[in-house]
C-alpha cells in the first residue's frame, strides 16, 4: 500500500513538474526539467569566499547576515503578491462562469472557445502559483559540534560562508518562484482580457436581441 502511494505521489509531482516546465518554455524562460523538480532557478550560486585575507571579518559577517535577511524579505514579498494573484484568479474565474451561464450570447461558438481558453489560462495560473507552496528542502544555518571547538576567527569564517551558501540556496528558490509568478500573471493577463470579450458580449447580447 505504503509502495502504491509513493508510486502517485512521484506520478503527481511529476506531472505537475513537466506541466510546469512547459509553461516557463513557453513563456520563454530558460530552466531544465531537473531544475524545475528542484524547485530553482538555473542561475548560478555564489561561491565560498577566501576569507585568510579578511582585515574585518565581522563586519563581513555583518554584511552576509544582512545579504541572507534581505532574500528572506524577498521571499515574504513574493508570496504576498501570490496571494493576491490567487484570489484575482478566483474572482475572475467565479464571474466568468456565471457571466456564461446568464449570458443568452453563451451559445454562441466563438465564445464556448473563448470561455474555454479563458479558463484554461486562470486554471493554469492557479496550478502555477500552488506548485511554487510545494515543499522543497531550503538551507539552514547551522552550527556543527567540530564548529564549536574552533577558534573565533574560524568559526566567523565558517559563519560567513554558511550564510553565503544559504543566501545563495534561498537567491535559487527565490528566483524560480519570481518566474512562476511571472507566468501565472501572464496567464491571469490572457484570460482577462477573453474575459472582458466575453463581458462585453454579455452587455451587447441583449441589446442585439432586441433589435
Amino acid at each position: 500500500m505504503q509502495r502504491i502511494l509513493d508510486c502517485l505521489l512521484e506520478l503527481r509531482r511529476s506531472t505537475e513538474a513537466a506541466f510546469v516546465f512547459a509553461l516557463l518554455r513557453c513563456c520563454g524562460f530558460e530552466y531544465s526539467y531537473s531544475g524545475v523538480r528542484l524547485g530553482r532557478s538555473e542561475v548560478p550560486g555564489r561561491a565560498p569566499l577566501n576569507l585568510d585575507t579578511a582585515v574585518d571579518l565581522e563586519r563581513v559577517l555583518t554584511v552576509v547576515q544582512a545579504l541572507f535577511e534581505s532574500e528572506l524579505r524577498r521571499r515574504v514579498a513574493v508570496y504576498e503578491k501570490y496571494k493576491v494573484l490567487l484570489t484575482l484568479c478566483s474572482v475572475v474565474l467565479t464571474l466568468l462562469g456565471v457571466a456564461v451561464f446568464s449570458s443568452p450570447a453563451a451559445s454562441s461558438p466563438w465564445t464556448r472557445v473563448a470561455c474555454a481558453c479563458s479558463v484554461a489560462l486562470l486554471t493554469s495560473a492557479i496550478a502555477v502559483l500552488l506548485a511554487a507552496y510545494d515543499v522543497h528542502a531550503d538551507m539552514e544555518i547551522d552550527i556543527s559540534q567540530q564548529e564549536v571547538s574552533l577558534r573565533q576567527d574560524d568559526l566567523t569564517k565558517s559563519l560567513i560562508n554558511s550564510y553565503i551558501a544559504a543566501t545563495s540556496s534561498l537567491g535559487q528558490r527565490n528566483s524560480f518562484i519570481v518566474d512562476l509568478y511571472r507566468v501565472a500573471r501572464t496567464c491571469f493577463t490572457v484570460a482577462l482580457l477573453l474575459a472582458a470579450a466575453l463581458a462585453l458580449t454579455y452587455v451587447l447580447g441583449p441589446r442585439r436581441m432586441l433589435h
